[in-house]
């Protein structure tokens, strides 16, 4: 069954800033740009799921064993 369209998260959305800043440290600890380490999208995603554990994280779209 399809997944169905996950509402936008707001810009300003603790949980999805708090990821930013995350992926930012990420980033410049592995000497890549943000985007190598995880797209706005994914973020997103991530804010609006909410996953409790692993195995709704890896339900992500976007999200696979090696980012988990």
């Amino acid at each position: 069954m399809p997944k169905k369209a996950k509402p936008k998260v707001a810009a300003n959305d603790p949980v999805f800033e708090g990821l930013k800043k995350w992926r930012l440290e990420q980033a410049k600890k592995q000497g890549v740009p943000a985007f190598r380490i995880m797209s706005d999208k994914v973020l997103q995603e991530i804010s609006a799921d909410a996953p409790r554990d692993e195995d709704e994280l890896l339900e992500v779209v976007g999200m696979g064993p090696k980012l988990v």
